[in-house]
């Protein structure tokens, strides 16, 4: 897979996340795609606080990460979605420090935009069957903290 670019997406990238794949791998799939076309892509030409941060190769959108800060609580970043395009799922990209997964890539390059913008924790809420969602985020030291509903388990992290 060739470099990835991170930009902010804008106004004009809304009919890319409406469009926007990632719907394998079972129903919790498909819940992040409808975040991704729905609220994820109304947020990039609102007012919404929302930050939307598009990953291309080249001119084909291969991931999305969504995050806002919390206005009450600055110091906290509430990840919304980390989300890889169908046919990059389990892909590795070359980093200056070697060849990772993108998907590691894409959470470490949020959570950085993050700490840029004060935050000092995460927060996420992952379904409870998406194995590969909570390896990863246990993986990046995100705490599973409590049960959120009959489907999702909200996990947290410092941010250093």
């Amino acid at each position: 897979m060739g470099e990835i670019r991170a930009r902010r997406a804008d106004a004009a990238d809304v009919r890319t996340l409406r469009r926007f794949r990632c719907d394998q791998g079972g129903w919790f799939a498909r819940d992040v795609q409808r975040l991704v076309r729905g609220k994820v892509a109304s947020a990039v030409d609102s007012i919404d606080p929302v930050h939307v941060v598009l990953f291309e190769r080249g001119r084909e959108v291969v991931a999305v990460a969504a995050f806002e800060i919390r206005e009450a609580d600055p110091v906290i970043c509430d990840l919304h979605v980390v989300a890889i395009a169908n046919e990059h799922q389990g892909s590795r990209v070359n980093t200056p420090t070697g060849r990772h997964p993108l998907v590691r890539v894409v959470l470490d390059t949020a959570l950085d935009l993050a700490r840029e913008l004060g935050a000092t924790r995460a927060e996420a809420i992952v379904a409870r069957s998406n194995a590969r969602s909570v390896r990863m985020l246990l993986r990046e030291g995100f705490v599973r903290v409590r049960s959120f509903d009959r489907d999702y388990d909200e996990y947290i992290a410092r941010l250093a």
